[in-house]
């Protein structure tokens, strides 16, 4: 089931946003309602809630939609957002946080649904993406898999290496490994965890891989055996030096 938020201080107009999508979807969403970008956001960082799809008015009383839509971008990039306005001029603003489309007051349905449906269809292939949420000064990140490259323990802190920068937070790598192992990530080190289409190079001597990002990962000896075969049996597994 989707998460879907809407996002307004027009309560009557939540309502009958509500009630339109609900008609056409039936049991398809979980719909929460929030008043201003304020709320969204205190949900989203101490409950760690991401949604899936927003519906978010741009006009709001004290953090208004691009701002909050901007907070959100910094740390996921994956939630679909269609900015609600009825100030037209407002529209270009969207484009700086990737809002997905437009729809402008007063609310004509026929305008409404095909746009919202293209926007769940969306939402739902990106909820079928694997991802995982981490927890980073009480703010909520979902990083997506594809763009980890790989996971470094030290100090009882993880650091999760990914293509949109890095990412330190608390956890175990060992339960970390378990989770993501079905994933195409293979513990090659008590203290890294790599992502398998990431790797472009396996020096078996050295006993050292290269990442795609120019990383040199120490692996464990008895460890690239496996991590050859792991490359091996990926379609586009990099180079190694035997």
């Amino acid at each position: 089931m989707l998460k879907l938020a809407i996002v307004d201080d027009d309560k009557t107009f939540r309502k009958d946003l509500n009630r339109l999508i609900a008609a056409e979807y039936r049991e398809t969403f979980s719909v929460t309602h929030f008043s201003n970008g304020a709320q969204l956001l205190h949900k989203i960082t101490n409950h760690l809630a991401l949604f899936d799809l927003i519906l978010l008015d741009i006009r709001m009383p004290g953090l208004d939609g691009i701002e909050a839509a901007r907070r959100i971008r910094e740390f996921d990039q994956q939630t679909v957002i269609i900015l609600i306005t009825g100030y037209p001029e407002y529209m270009l603003s969207g484009y700086d946080v990737q809002a997905y489309h437009f729809i402008v007051k007063p609310l004509q349905s026929a305008q409404f649904l095909p746009i919202f449906r293209k926007a769940a269809e969306l939402a739902g292939q990106r909820r079928r993406e694997e991802s995982m949420i981490v927890n980073i000064g009480g703010e909520a990140y979902r990083l997506p898999l594809r763009d980890i490259l790989y996971i470094e323990c030290a100090n009882h802190l993880l650091t999760a290496h990914a293509k949109t920068g890095d990412y330190t937070f608390y956890g175990k790598l060992r339960p970390t490994a378990e989770r993501l192992v079905s994933s195409g990530f293979v513990l090659a080190h008590k203290s890294y965890l790599l992502n398998i289409p990431h790797i472009q190079f396996l020096d078996k001597r050295k006993a050292v891989a290269t990442m795609a990002n120019g990383d040199r990962v120490v692996v464990a000896r008895k460890k690239t055996g496996v991590l050859l075969a792991a490359m091996k049996s990926y379609s586009g597994g990099g180079a190694v030096d035997s």
